[in-house]
């Protein structure tokens, strides 16, 4: 029997979208003839009240990414808490955008892979269809603004720590509601990577077979701090590095200039899974998503 499911992201980041692609391939690896449909929060459905894109005509996907990319880390647990008054202040508007949106797709299944708008979300799903299933997939290892992830008690939870889980249940969350993972949920490729693709990359890359590999990664947009780990590691000759750089041109730019250290840059890539098989170590953006990806 066909099925519809929503999976609602963000691209705020990079592991939000990349979580609910994971679970479009398990969904289609279980169940097929399942139509999934991927909705950025954002950019699909909300801009209209994003007040940055109203202004500016940019968007707070691309100012928080802004921020990651040039290392303005100490800026995005404040701008985060702004967005969730944002979120909060046109709350109500937000339930009737979500409301036509349901009424126009008839979902099946509802499912979130972004943190501060889940009670509108919720609230939007409870005014459409009281029985239509909504799940909150937390991609954190924590809830680290309180409360940010967990909304109401009325979905239920997938989660991929035992913190999350008794954080959970400390805010009323009933158990049967929850459902707690040995760790993130990643892409099944990370699982099914064979010899023969390690061997041709490594062919490709023109890597050395006695020198230990690193991969170099921060997130999908890059990092002005993998310039500063170049400078730093320029010179040696004990070890090879990749970087990833994402969707950051000039950071893939910057990053090819000559040196003794043996290294290859790399852009945007989907083979994420087959580079950290050939690599011995990781340094990077230590997200759950990367983080459960290297082990």
């Amino acid at each position: 029997m066909t099925k519809k499911v929503c999976l609602i992201y963000t691209d705020a980041g990079g592991g939000h979208k990349t979580t609910a692609i994971a679970f479009e391939e398990i969904i289609k690896g279980e169940w097929p003839n399942w139509h999934i449909k991927k909705i950025n929060f954002y950019k699909d459905i909300m801009y209209p009240l994003d007040p940055l894109y109203r202004l500016f005509r940019v968007s707070s996907e691309e100012v928080h990414n802004f921020l990651l990319k040039h290392n303005y880390e100490f800026l995005v647990k404040w701008f985060a808490q702004l967005a969730k008054k944002i979120i909060k202040y046109y709350s109500e508007a937000g339930k009737q955008i979500l409301e036509s949106l349901w009424s126009k797709e008839k979902p099946d299944l509802v499912i979130s892979f972004i943190p501060g708008v889940n009670n509108t979300i919720s609230s939007s799903i409870k005014n459409y269809s009281p029985s239509l299933p909504f799940i909150i997939m937390i991609t954190d290892f924590s809830e680290w603004i309180s409360p940010f992830w967990i909304g109401n008690k009325e979905p239920y939870y997938i989660c991929g720590t035992k913190l999350v889980e008794n954080q959970l249940l400390a805010y009323g969350v009933p158990s049967n509601k929850i459902h707690s993972l040995s760790g993130m949920v990643i892409r099944p490729s990370f699982y099914r990577v064979q010899r023969d693709e390690i061997s041709k990359l490594k062919s490709f890359l023109k890597l050395k077979e006695d020198l230990p590999t690193g991969l170099v990664m921060f997130g999908g947009y890059g990092n002005k701090s993998m310039r500063k780990i170049l400078q730093l590691l320029q010179d040696r000759q004990d070890m090879q590095l990749i970087f990833i750089c994402g969707k950051n041109p000039p950071l893939m730019k910057q990053l090819m200039k000559k040196t003794i250290l043996h290294k290859v840059v790399v852009g945007f890539t989907k083979e994420i899974a087959v580079f950290m098989s050939i690599c011995d170590f990781f340094i990077g953006k230590p997200g759950p998503g990367t983080i459960s990806e290297a082990v």
